[in-house]
């Protein structure tokens, strides 16, 4: 599988990184390569906005350059390889990124940790959750990409720890 053919909608704003991350370090690494041209935006009503994958990757690059001092050059072919070989092994892993939809019902009370978005296209900018929605529109929940992110991780880490210690080089 192409990682680069997973680039595409659903779409987030560079304020989304912090519903999905939720790590401050992170979030200022992926608005750093927003800044020098790393990740390109798609400008969509005057806001930068981003694909799911996007996030997923600038997550994983950052949990690598942050927690095992991998450099982001190195963390980044790490990132495409892990998403596009996990993604082959599952199968639809992917799916809810390439505008599918989860259908989940809406949040209700809590502390807002919990962020569900109505995504009716692909193509469409993805907004809170609002009264007179119906669960049947198709709704996203997004900190499934967090999620993803930590699992991947994970494995990446194990493989990258065993490597350096010589085991299965």
């Amino acid at each position: 599988m192409d990682p680069n053919a997973l680039l595409r909608d659903p779409i987030f704003g560079i304020d989304d990184l912090v519903t999905l991350t939720r790590e401050p370090l992170h979030i200022e690494v992926a608005k750093s390569w927003v800044k020098h041209g790393h990740i390109k935006p798609v400008h969509v009503d005057g806001r930068r906005r981003f694909s799911a994958i996007q996030l997923l990757h600038a997550d994983l690059v950052g949990l690598l350059a942050f927690t095992m001092k991998v450099p982001p050059s190195i963390g980044s072919a790490i990132a495409d390889n892990a998403i596009a070989e996990y993604d082959s092994i599952e199968g639809d892993f992917l799916e809810v990124f390439n505008g599918k939809h989860f259908a989940a019902p809406p949040a209700s009370g809590g502390n807002g940790k919990m962020t569900f978005n109505l995504v009716r296209t692909p193509g469409d900018i993805l907004r809170p959750w609002q009264p007179g929605d119906r669960e049947e529109d198709g709704v996203m929940i997004v900190l499934p990409v967090a999620l993803v992110a930590r699992g991947l991780f994970a494995k990446m880490r194990v493989l990258i720890e065993a490597r350096s210690i010589g085991v299965g080089s």
